[in-house]
């Protein structure tokens, strides 16, 4: 799946339009090639399987902290300014041993952070792209995600090229595969906040779960329950119904629930596991015992 061909080329234009009128205004996505987008989104079938427990977890959240402002308040720390996200990036990035490694992009396209790496080149060499948005980094969350995406995504890639012989493992299906490198991503993303109750890959699931039934508008009014932002109402409503062009239409990108289900996965297991093992390759949880 390239993730990439998922992303609106008006999603500027369409989120004026939409937060102008969110009640009766349903998005209508451009992408650089339509056909691509919706392959990806019909990639991953969505599921309702853990939609009860993510629930749970959104609800017990706004019961202590409010609202999912005021989580991110008290939990993900306060707003960096872009000078101060990128000195943090470049200390986590010597502290860890991976100066030379990583270029760091601010990317104004980009809905997420993200870290991506080559190939075919025989030096290994990556990227990390940082969201170019006013205030969407706070501190204790951008250490998270440096965890997420360096930390684990990067760790793994670069273990796993790296061993000698490299690791041959037998292909587990797609949605496994990305559930145990995100699963394992996103606990180490919660691993030193104040509380690491997962509200946002809860979230991510029961959000892909509910636009596989909903128009955007409508997914817009039931995430309102959660979330009390408009702007992120708009982001989350967007990552799950992107793919597709007509967002009055159900369905979307359902990839996000990967996140959720992987984390429970690997928690139930846990007892098993090794995290340096983990760590070590790309190793999902179908092919650990190889």
């Amino acid at each position: 799946m390239t993730i990439g061909a998922t992303a609106p080329l008006n999603i500027d234009v369409e989120r004026e339009k939409w937060l102008s009128n969110p009640d009766t205004y349903n998005p209508q996505f451009t992408y650089t090639d339509e056909e691509a987008a919706l392959r990806a989104a019909r990639t991953v079938k969505a599921s309702g399987v853990l939609a009860g427990m993510a629930e749970r977890v959104l609800e017990g959240v706004l019961q202590r902290h409010g609202s999912e402002s005021g989580y991110h308040q008290a939990v993900w720390g306060e707003v960096l300014t872009r000078d101060e996200a990128d000195e943090m990036v470049s200390d986590y990035l010597f502290q860890n041993g991976m100066d030379g490694l990583v270029r760091v992009v601010w990317s104004r396209k980009s809905l997420v952070t993200n870290f991506s790496h080559n190939t075919a080149k025989q030096r290994f060499a990556g990227t990390l792209r940082l969201v170019a948005r006013e205030g969407y980094y706070r501190r204790e969350r951008l250490r998270g995600l440096l965890d997420h995406e360096l930390g684990t995504h990067m760790t793994r890639a670069f273990n796993h090229r790296a061993s000698s012989p490299p690791w041959s493992l037998p292909k587990p299906p797609y949605f496994l595969s990305l559930a145990s490198e995100e699963g394992l991503a996103s606990l180490n993303t919660h691993q030193y906040l104040a509380d690491t109750s997962l509200f946002q890959p809860a979230l991510l699931y029961w959000s892909c779960h509910q636009a596989s039934g909903a128009s955007f508008c409508e997914l817009g009014r039931r995430m309102r329950r959660f979330v009390d932002d408009p702007s992120r109402v708009w982001l989350e409503c967007v990552r799950a119904k992107r793919g597709l062009t007509d967002t009055s239409l159900p369905g979307g990108l359902a990839k996000d629930q990967s996140t959720f289900d992987g984390i429970v996965r690997l928690l139930r297991f846990r007892g098993r596991l090794d995290p340096t093992v983990l760590h070590s390759c790309k190793v999902s949880l179908e092919t650990y015992e190889e």
